[in-house]
């Protein structure tokens, strides 16, 4: 569908990413970092998505922040950044590393906060960030940490723990749009929320929570490169594991 801006809009000529056509639209998608080079200007419309959080034990890493929405371009080299995703916990008492940002032109989204470990605080609490990781493994109430709301608002916040033996369960990841669940007695935290947008000229989900675990629960499961989805959380001892890294992706009518 033809937006009622791009009429008397002057149509923009660019290069940069990988290009594809749909629906009249000509799109961008950078899966690295690079340039958008813009030759005439005008208007476009924008996804940027960050880095993903880690997990660690048993915290879900946060969701990379997204934006979209749409932009007026220049003549001249544009910035694009693909923000990595978050390392796993160094070790199971380690929160795990903040997703790193990603940047268009004027435009940045940040990067996911890493999940918490199995330690008591500040390691244990979840990281802040796009959204925020969730809560690790402890018998002390632990803290998720907190998405950015912007305005715009660009995540949710990570999940609580829960102290109840013998599963010590982690809070999920925030998503992109909505909260990382709260881990109860018998239940991890879910992951927060995904983003579904059509913007490449099919509906893809972005931008989502990883699941809290168990202490003695299993190994963690990564974030899917390109999608900004945080880390899920692992079990002691068991296989720690890193976010997903972000996208950018810039469309307009041609």
């Amino acid at each position: 569908m033809i937006k009622s801006w791009m009429f008397g809009k002057q149509r923009v000529i660019a290069t940069g990413g990988d290009i594809t056509y749909d629906g009249g639209y000509k799109i961008h998608t950078f899966l690295s970092s690079s340039d958008f080079i813009v030759t005439q200007g005008g208007t476009v419309e924008y996804l940027v998505v960050a880095g993903g959080g880690g997990g660690s034990c048993a915290g879900g890493g946060g969701a990379g922040g997204l934006l979209t929405d749409s932009l007026l371009v220049s003549v001249g080299n544009k910035t694009v950044t693909i923000g990595a995703g978050g390392a796993a916990g160094a070790t199971d008492a380690t929160r795990a590393s903040n997703g790193t940002n990603s940047v268009f032109d004027s435009v940045t989204s940040i990067g996911g906060g890493g999940g918490g470990g199995n330690a008591v605080a500040p390691q244990g609490n979840g990281g802040d960030g796009g959204s925020g990781g969730g809560a690790g493994a402890a018998t002390v109430a632990l803290t998720p940490g907190t998405g950015t709301v912007g305005p715009p608002r660009q995540g949710y916040n990570g999940g609580f723990n829960n102290t109840t033996s013998p599963h010590y369960p982690g809070g999920g990841g925030g998503g992109s749009n909505g909260v990382g669940g709260n881990a109860t007695a018998d239940v991890a935290g879910i992951g927060g929320a995904h983003t579904v947008s059509s913007i490449s000229g099919a509906a893809v989900q972005y931008a989502a929570g990883g699941a809290g675990a168990y202490f003695d629960g299993g190994n963690g499961v990564a974030g899917a490169a390109n999608t900004g989805n945080g880390a899920s959380g692992s079990g002691l001892g068991d296989v720690r594991a890193a976010g997903g890294s972000g996208i950018v992706i810039v469309r307009y009518y041609s």
